[in-house]
């Protein structure tokens, strides 16, 4: 069944808001082009059952993709569910429960969630944008917002990915860069996207899409350091 809902004020991109429909709770992630107070569509099965007070289903800004029935397929390249909560993989790779835990078992802990593809490189630009106290180490709390960044770049990350392969093309990846504001010279962009496809692929995976916006994000946050006028320039001495 398909149903129309209107993004509330406050909710952006990647973002994750509750709706009542049907006298039933659910999750939507707000698509990457859309904006408080734009009408979207998404699809629940006939044969939905909730098991709890709402239920995650798939969401789409359009219509889900040809040969899709109810949900989209299943994929190797993605966790099938996120039945363990950030607090209980934390607590299984905190073993000396000192309450902060290193690279190497954000690491395993990416790994427990489900994330095994993630380089070692994807980890440590992870925790430089969540290791807010700058100690090398994520508190719990610290990992929770890693978490919830992970999981909503991946609900982003599987709207470009139609046929959920694990990774997008230039094409799509272009697409949801200029989604999030970004505007880029054809030259530049297509370096940025040589410099990412680590493995000559042609495409982007979730873990190389991760990085990408992690430095896109480390580096918006320093030039706005210098942009005091929010003008989108600044000059160098």
């Amino acid at each position: 069944m398909i149903f129309q809902v209107r993004i509330p004020q406050g909710v952006g991109p990647g973002q994750k808001f509750r709706c009542l429909v049907n006298g039933q709770h659910h999750e939507i992630v707000c698509p990457p082009n859309a904006v408080p107070g734009q009408s979207i569509q998404f699809q629940v099965s006939d044969q939905y059952q909730p098991t709890q007070s709402y239920s995650q289903t798939q969401q789409y800004a359009t219509n889900p993709p040809q040969g899709y029935t109810q949900q989209p397929p299943q994929s190797a390249y993605y966790p099938q569910s996120h039945t363990q909560s950030p607090e209980a993989i934390y607590g299984m790779v905190d073993v000396n429960r000192s309450g902060q835990i290193n690279i190497q078992q954000l690491k395993q802990a990416m790994d427990l969630a489900g994330y095994n593809r993630f380089q070692m490189k994807t980890c440590k630009l992870m925790m430089s944008m969540f290791d807010t106290d700058q100690t090398m180490t994520m508190s719990p709390t610290e990992f929770s917002s890693l978490y919830k960044y992970v999981t909503d770049w991946e609900n982003c990350f599987k709207q470009y990915d139609r046929d959920r392969s694990g990774s997008v093309t230039h094409d799509e990846l272009k697409t949801a860069v200029q989604a999030f504001g970004y505007r880029f010279s054809d030259s530049f962009f297509q370096t940025l996207f040589n410099k990412y496809d680590e493995d000559n692929s042609k495409t982007i995976s979730f873990d190389e899409f991760i990085q990408l916006f992690c430095e896109l994000h480390l580096l918006t946050e320093a030039f706005k350091v210098h942009d005091t006028k929010r003008q989108g320039k600044t000059k160098y001495l």
